[in-house]
C-alpha cells in the first residue's frame, strides 16, 4: 500500500471540488470518496484533514467547499470552529454546506449508545440505523483482518455478524410485550441494538 502524502491529500479535495452536490446527500458522496481513498491508502483521511482546513481560506469557491465536505467526513468535534464562520457566507450554498458539515462532525463523535438514546421518530431512527450499519461495516473490516482476536466476540461490541442470529437476539425487544403494545421508532431502535448486543 502506498503512504499517505499531503500531496494526495491536496490533489484529492481539488478534484472532488469538480464534482461537488450540495450537502446533505454531497457529504455522503464525500464520505464514500474518502472511505474508498482511505482503503487504498490508510492513513489518507487524517491528511485530507489537515490540507481541508488549509483550503478554508481559499479564494476558489469550490474549493472552499470541498474543504468543508471533506472536514464534515473526517473533522473533529474541535475542529468545528474551522468551519462556524463560514455560517455567516453571502453564498448560500456555502453557508448551507458549513451548517450540514458541522451537524455531521457534531453526528459523528456521538456514540451508538447516545443515538439510541435520541430515537423518538422516523428521522432519528434512520440516523440511529445507518450509524449502527457503518458501525457494522467497521466491526467486519477488524474481524476481517484479525480473526483469531475476534473468534467468540465481533468487534466493536458485535456479537451477532450472522443475520439469523441477529433477528433472534432483536426479538428479544418483543418478547413478553403486551399484544396491543403499540410498536414505536424506540422500539425498532431496540430490535437492531439487541440484535447487536445479545448473545
Amino acid at each position: 500500500m502506498n503512504p499517505p502524502s499531503e500531496d494526495k491529500a491536496r490533489r484529492l479535495i481539488e478534484h472532488y471540488s469538480r464534482f461537488l452536490e450540495p450537502a446533505p446527500t454531497g457529504l455522503d458522496y464525500y464520505e464514500q470518496w474518502i472511505e474508498g481513498e482511505e482503503e487504498v491508502t490508510p492513513g489518507i483521511s487524517a491528511l485530507v484533514r489537515r490540507e481541508a482546513i488549509r483550503w478554508l481560506a481559499s479564494d476558489d469557491l469550490l474549493l472552499v467547499r470541498s474543504a468543508v465536505q471533506a472536514l464534515a467526513c473526517t473533522g473533529l468535534p474541535t475542529e468545528i470552529m474551522f468551519v462556524q464562520p463560514l455560517l455567516s457566507s453571502r453564498e448560500s450554498v456555502l453557508a448551507s454546506d458549513a451548517q450540514a458539515a458541522i451537524a455531521r462532525i457534531e453526528f459523528r463523535a456521538k456514540s451508538i449508545d447516545t443515538l439510541f438514546a435520541e430515537v423518538k421518530d422516523k428521522s432519528s431512527f434512520i440516523v440511529f440505523a445507518r450509524a449502527l450499519a457503518k458501525e457494522r461495516e467497521r466491526a467486519a473490516a477488524l474481524e476481517a483482518e484479525d480473526s483469531a482476536t475476534y473468534y467468540v466476540d465481533g468487534a466493536l461490541g458485535w456479537k451477532n455478524a450472522d443475520i439469523s442470529s441477529f433477528i433472534y437476539a432483536g426479538l428479544s425487544a418483543f418478547e413478553g410485550a403486551p399484544e396491543s403494545e403499540q410498536c414505536t421508532w424506540a422500539a425498532m431502535a431496540r430490535f437492531l441494538l439487541l440484535g447487536k448486543e445479545l448473545e
